[in-house]
């Protein structure tokens, strides 16, 4: 009876440790290994999830996830979420930080751009994180991600993307609520002439500065994603990016959309590309 006791024990446990954390019905995702810290810049609120056995060392390697969204939301509307769970533990484990800043829906423009600059010094010189992160920017997180990457690519170690969305001309569709919201983020007034614009200001256009950078890139994206298309979004920005000498994997995922499911969120290529990267410099 005693042995049969202790099985179960030891079952109960790992299936805890190996099933995603259910939050409370007003707390935050936080992932298995980790302790969550969470912090204001200025006007703008942040998290970070700080691994059990983390580094006492500076330069600790992590993670930026974007988009960070969870002000004034339930927890079943927050990102990140328990979807990331199996990426983010398998990360946390081998010392790796993962955070992000919540600057509400900016669709890339410069005012959260702004915000992001200033979490980054915050966290960096706060917790001594790495100076050279890596993103992973999930839908409409690509906007942000990956335009603030351009902008500061000498502080960016790669890019990784879950569909993210890289041309506005694409996404956000223009007879959208959302179409309005971008132009507004933007500056633009004018409808008509904010969509003039579109390729212009989105990551689409704005591959040299991380090419020059050398600054490697992993996308995943399904096929069949209606509502951020690979055709428009991920492959002429990976197309531009090897062209212009850059290195870029795009691995599509056949018969998937946008949504969240195991193909994207549990994806041994994703983690190791990500391990590779952030762990190059030596175990933190």
């Amino acid at each position: 009876m005693i042995r049969v006791n202790t099985f179960l024990i030891l079952l109960c446990t790992l299936m805890t440790l190996s099933s995603p954390p259910r939050a409370g019905a007003d707390e935050p995702f936080t992932p298995a290994g980790a302790s969550r810290i969470d912090i204001k810049v200025g006007g703008t609120a942040g998290f970070l999830f700080r691994p059990t056995g983390y580094s006492r060392h500076a330069d600790r390697p992590w993670l930026w996830y974007a988009p960070t969204l969870f002000r004034n939301l339930p927890p079943d509307q927050q990102l990140p979420n328990a979807r990331t769970h199996w990426l983010f533990t398998r990360l946390l484990e081998k010392g790796i930080w993962i955070a992000g800043v919540d600057v509400g829906e900016s669709y890339g423009a410069p005012a959260g751009r702004t915000e992001y600059s200033r979490f980054y010094e915050a966290v960096t010189a706060q917790f001594h994180l790495s100076r050279q992160p890596c993103f992973l920017a999930q839908s409409r997180g690509g906007l942000m991600g990956f335009d603030w990457a351009a902008e500061n690519p000498g502080e960016v170690r790669c890019m990784a993307g879950i569909y993210p969305a890289l041309n506005l001309a694409s996404w956000p569709p223009v007879d959208s609520p959302r179409f309005r919201q971008a132009a507004t983020a933007y500056g633009y007034a004018s409808l008509p002439e904010f969509q003039k614009q579109l390729i212009d200001l989105s990551p689409l256009s704005h591959t040299g500065p991380l090419v020059k950078a050398k600054i490697p890139i992993f996308i995943l994206h399904g096929d069949s994603d209606r509502i951020v298309p690979v055709r428009e979004n991920s492959q002429p920005f990976v197309d531009t990016y090897t062209a212009q000498g850059g290195a870029a994997q795009l691995l599509i995922v056949p018969g998937k959309g946008h949504e969240e499911v195991d193909e994207y969120f549990q994806s041994d290529r994703l983690l190791q590309f990500l391990l590779d990267q952030l762990l190059k410099a030596g175990a933190p």
